[in-house]
């Protein structure tokens, strides 16, 4: 059987993943979600493994791994240990990282937004989002996500990746498993700058550029780019 394993970010859902990137998944895969919006990379990272040793030993071919934001940070520390990978890696897909390292200015900006959720409550922050941005295609994801979590569940998520460090460059370096880094443009919370670092540090990784409203039409514009970088497999940043 073909599995793919999903690592959602901590103000997302396995459901928006799926979507959007459908283009790399076949009907036949079965389709595993590790730490669904949990933010605390180290945990994912050990839930993935775990998932990924136990589609191994069921004799499943993972075909790919699809991280976004922490999800990325928690995907591209799991592939750098490269920790039981089999013979035939999956395709490592590093969606929207957030930062490199230590928590820097970036993580500050999601810290903000755990304040303003504890002082307003999820509603009114969303409704703040709504009105200053309108008709976004983020915000409607972040509806759907935030919707579904209580929260406190939400904000130990957000509060959780605001702390949790991402791998090093000296790591990123250590992945040897077929890669694609994900860059949306003008997105504060995942700076295009950080996947283009990843790209460029990652051995033989190429970069999948998504412009910021791309995806109001069509979620699945990220896992078409992921396709196309990988046929062209020009490693151009």
């Amino acid at each position: 059987m073909r599995t793919a394993l999903l690592v959602p970010g901590s103000a997302s859902s396995g459901d928006f993943v799926q979507r959007a990137f459908s283009p790399l998944l076949s009907s036949d895969d079965a389709v595993v979600t590790i730490g669904a919006g949990g933010g605390d990379a180290a945990v994912l990272t050990a839930g993935l493994a775990s998932e990924y040793r136990r589609a191994v030993q069921r004799g499943d071919r993972v075909t790919a791994v699809i991280g976004v934001s922490v999800g990325a940070h928690a995907a591209a520390e799991w592939a750098a240990a490269g920790s039981g990978l089999e013979e035939r890696p999956p395709v490592l897909v590093l969606a929207l990282p957030a930062w490199t390292g230590p928590p820097d200015e970036t993580a500050e900006l999601t810290a903000g937004a755990v304040a303003a959720i504890r002082q307003h409550g999820v509603p009114e922050e969303l409704a703040r989002l709504r009105r200053q941005f309108g008709d976004d295609w983020v915000v409607d994801e972040l509806v759907a996500a935030w919707a579904a979590k209580p929260e406190a569940e939400l904000l130990a998520a957000l509060t959780a990746t605001a702390r949790s460090e991402a791998p090093t460059t000296d790591r990123l370096r250590m992945i040897t498993a077929p890669t694609v880094v994900v860059a949306l443009d003008a997105d504060p919370f995942h700076p295009a700058t950080v996947a283009r670092t990843w790209a460029e540090t990652i051995p033989g990784a190429v970069l999948a550029k998504v412009g910021r409203d791309e995806p109001a039409a069509d979620r699945s514009v990220f896992g078409r780019r992921v396709l196309q970088a990988l046929a062209e497999g020009t490693g151009a940043v």
